[in-house]
């Protein structure tokens, strides 16, 4: 095959198209975007797109690349002076052992999920140093720089990210709602139908067909916040501070790595194993939780990694059941973008104690309604669980995702999802199709 010649959709499965018209809804064809989705600056939003690649790993990424590169380029651009300042780093001697370290571990470890992000970069036509300096180990680089402490730290405990999970486990609803905050300039968001062709590792070991659905917040990013995958795996994720400031040579995976990773994971059991990373382990700086369970079950899991000293992560593993069942906590649950569990509790700022506190004045609740009720609450002078863009600084919730484990399908609302229908439903069964 042809990497720059396949077929890419741009079209959702319950027929919304990508220039964000419903069936049904109101469609101004000036704008080409459904109307009552309003951005900061009072134009409408638009539903992301969907793009389908199938084929090889690099081939899946070049298609990505090729289909999006306009936008990346612009943001790499926009981006220039970060980039600058990393290559800077690289071309002294403990930049390049440090750089090259992370490059040569995972292309050694991971070389399939490699072959996939250098086509992005190549579709794209996008230098692939530059890749790797701004999406693959930018956190470590702001880290081992000292960027962390005086230029992301600082922030991040005076403005509004910092993302929202809620479980309701019973006989009404089995799901995981999610708010995904981020910055106002990197929103462009799309919706990844992948279709992947086996590969075999060096050591023999054959990795199989992927069919996967992510979320993306950018089109250059390689971790996903919200996915399926054919296994019947759903999982939300958020990414969390975990800064050490120093030149921390010792050979560790970068978190995105290990997010694009999880999506092979078949079972709740491989997903944990591939977390602990037996060998390496999550590298400092942004590590993840993350909040998944099995289409068609009713257990669901909250899992916090954190890096160590050691060649592994650290990991804390919670159970959510109905009533009535063995495990760790029954009926709902809440997590905003920190560790509760592990031993390191990571960053905490006020945000996620104001979140935490709201959540806890509510009702326990008991439905998706109710999910999507908090979800979508704006109570809070300075913080809030839904942040629209005008509320504070330059960070807001730009979508939210719910993923239905008894209906077994994926729900994303753009914008305030409180008394909404789902603007996207995306069936498990989809990636169950013959393609």
């Amino acid at each position: 095959m042809d990497s720059k010649q396949n077929c890419a959709s741009d079209t959702t499965s319950n027929g919304t198209s990508a220039d964000g018209a419903t069936d049904g809804g109101t469609k101004d064809d000036t704008l080409g975007v459904t109307k009552g989705r309003i951005n900061r600056d009072g134009k409408p939003k638009k539903l992301p797109q969907m793009f389908f690649v199938q084929g090889t790993y690099y081939e899946c990424g070049y298609q990505r690349g090729e289909f999006c590169k306009a936008v990346i380029q612009e943001h790499f651009d926009a981006s220039e002076e970060s980039i600058q300042r990393y290559q800077a780093f690289y071309e002294t001697p403990d930049g390049k052992e440090f750089v090259d370290g992370f490059i040569s571990n995972c292309t050694k470890r991971f070389p399939h999920l490699m072959d996939e992000f250098k086509g992005i970069y190549d579709g794209a036509k996008v230098d692939i140093m530059k890749g790797y300096f701004l999406c693959l180990i930018s956190s470590q680089l702001d880290d081992a720089l000292g960027n962390l402490e005086s230029a992301v730290l600082a922030e991040y405990g005076c403005v509004t990210k910092g993302c929202t999970d809620i479980y309701v486990n019973n006989d009404n609803d089995v799901i995981i709602g999610h708010n995904e905050d981020w910055a106002l300039d990197v929103n462009n968001p799309i919706l990844l139908h992948s279709k992947i062709e086996p590969y075999t590792m060096p050591d023999g070991q054959v990795i199989p067909e992927q069919r996967i659905m992510a979320v993306y917040g950018h089109p250059m990013n390689f971790g996903s916040s919200c996915w399926f995958n054919g296994h019947g795996l759903g999982v939300t994720d958020d990414v969390l501070l975990f800064p050490k400031n120093k030149l921390y040579k010792e050979r560790k995976t970068p978190c995105v790595m290990i997010g694009r990773l999880l999506q092979q994971s078949q079972t709740p059991e491989e997903l944990t194993q591939l977390c602990v990373d037996e060998g390496s382990g999550v590298a400092w700086s942004w590590s993840v939780t993350l909040n998944f369970g099995v289409f068609g079950s009713s257990t669901m899991y909250n899992l916090e990694m954190g890096p160590s000293d050691g060649p592994r992560s650290n990991i804390s593993l919670k159970k959510i059941v109905p009533q009535g069942s063995e495990g760790n906590i029954t009926g709902a649950y809440s997590h905003f973008n920190h560790t509760k569990h592990l031993a390191d509790t990571s960053t905490q700022v006020q945000l996620v104690h104001t979140r935490q506190a709201i959540y806890d004045s509510k009702p326990t609740p008991e439905t998706l309604k109710d999910a999507l009720a908090i979800l979508g609450d704006t109570e809070g002078d300075q913080y809030a669980i839904y942040m629209p863009p005008e509320k504070k600084g330059h960070w807001a919730t730009h979508w939210t995702t719910v993923l239905n484990f008894k209906q077994k399908c994926l729900y994303v609302y753009i914008g305030n999802p409180k008394d909404k229908e789902p603007d996207i439903v995306l069936p498990y069964a989809m990636l169950q199709s013959t393609m």
